[in-house]
């Protein structure tokens, strides 16, 4: 489309957690040639969610995740988990290999795995680095891949999942709501 159009495609990271955020923000003031440095108001408001969040790390910090879905959440939703002091220890992407962008990989880490060979790597975890919870779209609770964890639905599709007041994701305010979904579903029991 940029090259029919003539319009400068600009390629970025997705703006999930504070600094893919603030990376996406400057990465597009610079392609608008406004340079990348965030003005004041935006460095503010990060630091305003940061503050907002900062009650909630002692609460997750060094948790195991499981992460099962898009590959183009995959490296987002790694990052801000490690801003979260959160640790992605397997991820199971429903998709054919492709480059992710990270060079950080879990220590079970498929690209569309059966369940059964999904669930045998999980099992042979150490035990101290077992997920304890589940993160994905629906199609990882459909196909055993949250395997009888708490499960919290995230990307696309989302059968079971709606918000009915905003509740975003990417964004400043998209990671204050997203660590607090993350810590409710840790508390909230396997999915059943």
């Amino acid at each position: 489309f940029a090259a029919r159009t003539g319009a400068k495609l600009v390629k970025t990271g997705l703006p999930l957690g504070l600094a893919g955020t603030a990376a996406w923000l400057s990465a597009v003031k610079a392609a608008a040639g406004l340079g990348a440095e965030l003005p004041p108001a935006v460095l503010e408001a990060q630091r305003g969610a940061a503050r907002e969040m900062a009650p909630l790390l002692e609460l997750l910090a060094h948790r195991n995740v499981l992460f099962a879905g898009d590959p183009y959440l995959f490296s987002a939703f790694s990052a801000f988990a490690r801003e979260l002091r959160l640790r992605v220890r397997a991820a199971f992407l429903d998709s054919f290999a492709r480059p992710l962008g990270t060079a950080r990989l879990p220590e079970v880490f498929f690209f569309a795995p059966e369940s059964e060979e999904a669930l045998k790597a999980l099992k042979i975890l150490p035990k101290y680095s077992r997920p304890e919870l589940a993160v994905g779209n629906s199609f990882a609770a459909t196909e055993g891949y949250s395997a009888g964890l708490p499960f919290m639905e995230f990307g696309f599709p989302s059968y079971g999942y709606h918000a009915l007041a905003d509740e975003p994701f990417f964004g400043f305010a998209g990671a204050r709501c997203l660590a607090g979904r993350l810590l409710n579903s840790f508390k909230a029991g396997p999915y059943q």
